[in-house]
């Protein structure tokens, strides 16, 4: 099939229109998890692998979330009745600036009582966005905070220099495009690309104090900790060695 493009259009064409494609996806993939509601009342949203905006179906079954579809996953439990809570089932390393904060926004703004939990990680965007629950329980040995923000790139230039190749930019605008075509970066631009993750930093620090008051910025440099120290440092409400248990805590005192 993969050697005639026409038939391999026609299947594909074919398994959309009769809604095979998720089921075949899921067969080598992981499916993409629904919100439910316990029977306690609790609305569970989980939030899996790679956070970001617009991710495609594949990027999906393959666990990425994307955080445009949590935020109408949220509004969706908010709109049934039977929803009395809710919680999110995390097991994330985090993601992209966009969309990170205004997730967060949307989670700390819930009118229901809320929770997040991670069992394994809950790590950069994900701790971002479910330390903003009202309570946060983690397993002992999870893996919780990476609070801080990084940006690489890659300045093709000395390489460049030794092949004997010139890169000619020409710009209107003295930060645009910084090392566009690997050209390196100028200290201007060097030192305003710094200033936009100082601040972005700095917003992810204040967003976590919001709702975890007794955090010490001290704890938010990009370290790690394990759920157990997470507690002790007050960037966690406590511990759970399940989802299934931090859900009968949640329910029992929201």
């Amino acid at each position: 099939m993969l050697c005639d493009p026409i038939k391999a259009a026609n299947h594909l064409k074919y398994a959309e229109k009769y809604g095979v494609i998720d089921g075949v996806l899921d067969m080598f993939f992981n499916p993409v998890v629904k919100p439910y509601v316990t029977q306690g009342g609790t609305g569970v949203v989980q939030l899996s692998g790679f956070l970001a905006m617009g991710l495609t179906k594949f990027e999906k079954q393959t666990g990425a979330s994307d955080m445009g579809e949590i935020g109408e996953q949220i509004d969706e439990l908010l709109a049934n009745p039977a929803v009395k809570r809710i919680a999110f089932e995390i097991d994330s390393p985090g993601g992209t600036v966009v969309g990170t904060s205004e997730l967060a926004d949307k989670i700390a703004s819930i009118p229901l009582p809320t929770m997040s939990y991670a069992r394994k990680l809950m790590a950069s965007g994900a701790y971002y966005t479910g330390s903003q629950s009202d309570y946060v329980y983690a397993s002992p040995s999870a893996v919780v905070g990476s609070i801080g923000v990084i940006a690489v790139d890659e300045s093709y230039q000395a390489a460049f220099d030794a092949m004997g190749i010139k890169v000619e930019v020409f710009r209107a605008g003295k930060y645009k495009a910084p090392n566009i075509g690997g050209e390196g970066y100028t200290d201007e631009m060097r030192d305003m690309e710094n200033e936009t993750i100082k601040a972005m930093h700095e917003e992810f620090k204040q967003t976590v104090l919001r709702k975890r008051s007794m955090a010490s910025r001290d704890d938010m440099e990009g370290q790690v900790f394990t759920g157990r120290e997470a507690a002790s440092k007050n960037l966690i409400t406590g511990l759970a060695s399940s989802f299934a248990e931090a859900l009968v805590a949640f329910e029992q005192d929201a």
